[in-house]
Order: structure tokens, then C-alpha cells, then sequence
């Protein structure tokens, strides 16, 4: 039977650790000109290789639709908690320049 909350709290165990390392690629990438909408696309992308990966590498490829979407799922916290941490301290850098 498969538990949820058993499933969320190892994924948010993981997240903690993976949050940081797609913040820097996020960073990085406007080494590469990346920016705006690009580098937000990029987060997106970026956070679902990492999220989807580290499923897979830990709990196997999924067999059915439950288990990818809560891959997908994952992939997409680990994007929106990169974008909104990003998105928090710019803001904060902003509002500590006025």
C-alpha cells in the first residue's frame, strides 16, 4: 500500500539537498547570458532533470502512472522552491538598495 507522507517526507528530506544545486546552476547559467524568462525556463528544465533523476535513482522507474507523476510532481517542487528563493533574495537585494 503506498503512503504518502512516507513518500513526502523522504522527497523533502532529498529536496533540501538538491534545492541548493539547482539555485547555483540557476545562478550560473547567466554566466551564459541566461535571463528573464530564459533563466526561468531554465529552473523549470533544470529542476525537473534533477527532481525526476533523483526519483529514479532512488525509488527505480516508476511502473505506473502514480509513480511518475509523483516524479514529475517532485521535479517541480525542486523548480518552484529554486524560482521562489531566487525570485525572494533579488527581491530582498532590491528592497535593501532603496
Amino acid at each position: 500500500m503506498f503512503e504518502f507522507s512516507t513518500w513526502l517526507q523522504q522527497s523533502l528530506a532529498l529536496a533540501a539537498g538538491l534545492l541548493p544545486i539547482n539555485m547555483a546552476l540557476v545562478k550560473g547559467s547567466d554566466q551564459f547570458g541566461l535571463a528573464g524568462k530564459w533563466q526561468t525556463l531554465f529552473a523549470v528544465l533544470s529542476g525537473l532533470t534533477l527532481g525526476i533523476g533523483s526519483q529514479v535513482a532512488i525509488f527505480g522507474v516508476p511502473a505506473d502512472f502514480r509513480g511518475w507523476f509523483l516524479a514529475v510532481l517532485f521535479g517541480l517542487i525542486i523548480a518552484g522552491g529554486s524560482i521562489g528563493t531566487y525570485e525572494a533574495i533579488k527581491h530582498a537585494a532590491i528592497k535593501a538598495q532603496e
